[in-house]
């Protein structure tokens, strides 16, 4: 399943260079660390916001089919689509447990903005 910096507000810019991560800084003073080391964002990309989406909404079923132990009553991929620019604006998973049930939860959203083509 697709790695999740959880439970933490950052804000990062990402510049991609023919569809790989080239660089990342994040802005504020939110900085994710994971042990010790400044943590590399969720999405890399577009591409790479794309594929751990369709990943995550197969893997998802799989999972909770086979370790929610009945409690999962639904999970949801919402997603927001730029249709003029073509690119995802903001993805949220979430999901519904029944009365009682206490999990850990990988909830969270991811907001897209400021996607911008940059000269060479």
């Amino acid at each position: 399943m697709s790695r999740a910096i959880l439970m933490f507000d950052y804000e990062v810019n990402i510049i991609v260079k023919d569809g790989v991560l080239s660089s990342f800084e994040y802005v504020g003073e939110n900085v994710p660390y994971e042990e010790g080391e400044i943590a590399k964002p969720e999405f890399t990309s577009i591409s790479d916001l794309y594929r751990k989406i369709s990943e995550r909404a197969t893997e998802e079923k799989i999972w909770w089919i086979s370790n929610s132990g009945g409690g999962i009553i639904s999970t949801t991929l919402n997603v927001k689509y730029d249709s003029q620019l073509n690119y995802i604006t903001f993805y949220e998973p979430t999901s519904n447990w029944k009365s009682g049930w206490i999990v850990d939860t990988t909830d969270h959203a991811v907001r897209i903005s400021n996607f911008s083509v940059l000269e060479d």
